[in-house]
């Protein structure tokens, strides 16, 4: 979009400038809103959604393309793993081992720490 908006003022000379302007902002806009607008949500890993615009769960919950080798604490389990988007997903559900859960928390920290019994 900047690169159009850049392009078009470098061209476009006269007094309707603005006016040509405005309109092809709103063009831009309204193709975005109609389906073009991406999930706004994170992963942990700083990865964004795939998905365009969604509820999580009851639609599919959130995806990025990014996929890692991962293992649990203990060792024993290691696989693939999309990238986890909440920390329940990072660190209990994914490995399927009973589990501990520590909480250590200060001032400007939380740490949380899954280890496998």
């Amino acid at each position: 979009m900047r690169r159009a908006f850049t392009l078009f003022t470098s061209q476009a000379h006269g007094p309707a400038v603005g006016l040509y302007l405005a309109a092809l902002r709103a063009e831009f806009d309204a193709a975005w809103r109609a389906g073009r607008q991406r999930c706004d949500a994170q992963s942990l890993t700083g990865n964004p959604c795939r998905f365009p615009v969604h509820e999580p769960p009851p639609v599919h919950p959130h995806a990025s393309m990014f996929e890692a080798l991962h293992a649990c604490s203990c060792g024993n389990t290691r696989r693939q793993r999309p990238d986890p988007f909440d920390l329940t997903s990072a660190n209990r559900t994914f490995f399927g081992c009973p589990a501990v859960v520590i909480v250590l928390a200060t001032e400007c920290l939380i740490l949380m720490v899954v280890v496998c019994v």
